[in-house]
């Protein structure tokens, strides 16, 4: 499938909204990947999830920002271990994100009436300074900037135009609304760089938190090029969810049938005779991984393996819903997960920078 090409100059067009002003008020909320009820069974519910402390400096400097977080609920209703998936980029944040959840407690899931681990238990915690205007505003520097930025690619300058790119992050963005601009413009340039896995890492990170701080025509154009990324890395579990959220908007009657047809496409592939194969790269270093870094994908199939490793990787987790498992990421090992297990993602640590390739098998017959 073929999307439309993302609407990129309207996010130039729309930045002349209100003027975002920092303010001492400040929250951080948090916001779950819903999951119905399995048969036989009930998944973990919230009992006591108090939000995680703004931290001081951030606030002080009118930071916002988001952390996503994978992390396992025990059978008694505490939470066990973590993983942070994805984030705006700052430490503190995650701090207090894993702090906060760490406190959290839940009535267990539970199995034919008794308590299980729930190993697949994701949120996303959004810092977000209490003031509504900034939703829709950035302040006249950044704006000026982006402009230049922008006028920058449009000539063709790539090399001007990330350094420029760089100089606002580190003097500008400060609001959720203003990160998601400059991802989209990180966007626009790998664009033209031919980069197109890490377009699809700056897409995904712009709409964070389903678009809130983006107008809705911004939404839909990077969600239909991200589908349109996702295919290409073959990355079909995720391009099921997009898919998902691409049902809910008002689309045009051509598009909706392109993307109707690929989920019925991904669906047959689910029971096909031909191998996923996905390329990973390892990212970088965290003080909570003892130095290594992560790569984490969501599996489509109920087998999977790991080839072509380069560099150096220390260990695979496989987390279902209902069961995880560690391992050593050996070459021509295959873990087959059995379907009471759940919906399942696989997070490989090592070194940072290290490549590999993870296979998705054809199903094996009973």
């Amino acid at each position: 499938m073929r999307a439309k090409r993302i609407l990129f100059l309207a996010a130039v067009a729309l930045l002349g909204g209100p003027l975002a002003l920092p303010n001492s008020s400040s929250y951080a909320r948090a916001g779950d990947t819903e999951k119905s009820s399995i048969e036989s069974g009930t998944r973990a519910k919230p009992i006591k999830r108090a939000n995680p402390q703004y931290p001081t400096e951030e606030s002080q400097r009118g930071i916002e920002g988001w952390v996503q977080v994978s992390f396992v609920v025990n059978p008694d209703g505490s939470v066990g271990e973590t993983l942070i998936e994805d984030s705006s980029g700052r430490k503190n944040f995650e701090k207090e994100t894993l702090k906060a959840i760490q406190r959290w407690r839940y009535e267990p899931a539970t199995m034919n009436g008794e308590p299980i681990e729930q190993c697949h238990t994701k949120v996303r915690i959004a810092y977000s300074l209490d003031q509504p205007s900034r939703k829709r505003g950035a302040r006249k520097h950044f704006k000026n900037d982006f402009k230049k930025a922008n006028k920058l690619l449009e000539e063709g300058k790539l090399e001007e135009a990330d350094i420029a790119i760089g100089e606002i992050e580190e003097k500008w963005v400060t609001t959720l609304y203003e990160s998601s601009r400059l991802w989209i413009l990180r966007a626009m340039l790998q664009e033209k760089q031919g980069d197109e896995l890490g377009q699809l890492e700056s897409l995904t990170r712009s709409i964070s938190g389903d678009g809130e701080y983006v107008e809705p025509i911004i939404y839909a154009g990077a969600m239909l090029r991200i589908l349109d990324l996702e295919l290409k890395f073959q990355r079909y579990a995720d391009a099921l969810l997009t898919i998902e959220k691409l049902e809910g908007m008002d689309l045009d009657d051509d598009v909706a049938a392109k993307i109707a047809n690929t989920k019925q496409e991904i669906e047959k592939l689910k029971t096909s005779d031909r191998a996923v194969a996905i390329a990973g790269e390892v990212g970088e270093a965290r003080e909570e991984y003892h130095g290594a870094g992560m790569w984490w994908h969501t599996l489509l199939r109920r087998t999977a393996g790991i080839e072509a490793v380069s560099g150096s990787l220390e260990r695979v987790e496989l987390r279902c819903d209902w069961r995880r498992v560690k391992a050593k990421p050996e070459t021509g090992r295959a873990w087959r997960i059995p379907p009471d297990w759940g919906d399942c993602s696989i997070y490989v640590f090592g070194e940072p920078g290290s490549t590999f390739q993870l296979l998705e098998y054809a199903p094996i017959p009973s």
